[in-house]
């Protein structure tokens, strides 16, 4: 019994630090790359990308970031009180399987293949845009690009699917509360898997 709680303490830390980098980049996206676009769309001396196109690159992500902080904060509270009754698995459909998350989560997937194709023209088209990029990209303070930040979200769902299944299966033992059934309208909605 030991061993297994040594376990369901190692996967939620697991859970709790990739979380915490999927904050981290959600803000570097936000804070070195959205915010400083936004304030170069007005001025035409500074101006690199119209307000619309920044708006269809980023989405959603604010209410992301959001959903995920919340998320986090939840999981890290269930933790700090953890006994062997403890469950965590209700966090996940609780957390997720609110409309407005069904549908910014939705939104951000749907518009993802879009948001890349507009990256990937500006950088073709616009070698300010590059400038810019490599600027925002030095001072991110981080090896992910911009693409790579904007598809942390997409890729998250898929690990909390797989963390949720290995659970399910031991679930008289991790007693994660049977989450994993709960997030099937979620999965299904995103067309994840």
């Amino acid at each position: 019994a030991e061993q297994s709680q040594k376990k369901a303490y190692a996967a939620i830390d697991s859970i709790l630090k990739s979380e915490a980098a999927l904050l981290m980049s959600l803000h570097i996206a936000i804070k070195a790359y959205k915010e400083p676009l936004l304030s170069a769309t007005g001025d035409s001396s500074t101006f690199i990308l119209d307000v619309e196109t920044v708006g269809k690159i980023f989405g959603p992500v604010e209410e992301i970031l959001q959903c995920h902080e919340l998320f986090y904060a939840a999981l890290t509270a269930r933790t700090m009180t953890w006994t062997v009754e403890q469950k965590v698995g209700d966090i996940f459909p609780s957390s997720f399987n609110r409309k407005e998350v069904l549908k910014n989560y939705s939104d951000y997937v749907n518009n993802f293949t879009t948001a890349i194709d507009l990256l990937s023209k500006a950088i073709e088209k616009k070698p300010r845009f590059v400038e810019f990029m490599n600027q925002c990209y030095r001072k991110s303070g981080t090896s992910l690009n911009l693409q790579a930040l904007l598809l942390k979200p997409i890729q998250r769902f898929p690990q909390f699917i797989m963390f949720l299944t290995v659970s399910f299966q031991h679930e008289n033992t991790y007693n994660y509360g049977g989450g994993e059934g709960k997030m099937a309208p979620l999965i299904h909605t995103l067309h994840i898997i």
